[in-house]
């Protein structure tokens, strides 16, 4: 009788024991809302040239990824003579989002 409890108890245990430990795993890594940093190089070449038929003729200089929706999204920012542009590609090539701004000298 008391091994059957200790067995209970094991098996009501286990879930507690790994959400537990899931929350530890997460301590250490990236959080899925953080922003990473990217050289270009880094970026995957159908992203890029997805992003590069979204905005024909910009020079891209920058890229950061985050999570949303379960997907990975890059933000590819660039420039095109005074407008600043920036377009949200996800980690399956499709284009969210283009953006672009005036810069002022001002």
């Amino acid at each position: 009788m008391k091994s059957l409890k200790s067995l209970l108890s094991l098996l009501l245990l286990l879930p507690v024991l790994a959400l537990a430990q899931n929350s530890d795993r997460s301590v250490g890594d990236s959080s899925n809302d953080e922003l990473v940093s990217h050289a270009l190089d880094e970026v995957p070449e159908a992203l890029l040239a997805a992003a590069r038929q979204a905005a024909p003729d910009v020079y891209f200089n920058e890229a950061i990824s985050f999570w949303e929706d379960d997907f990975r999204v890059y933000r590819l920012s660039g420039r095109l003579y005074r407008e600043v542009w920036h377009v949200y590609v996800r980690d399956d090539g499709r284009v969210l989002l283009t953006e672009s701004d005036t810069q002022d000298d001002n």
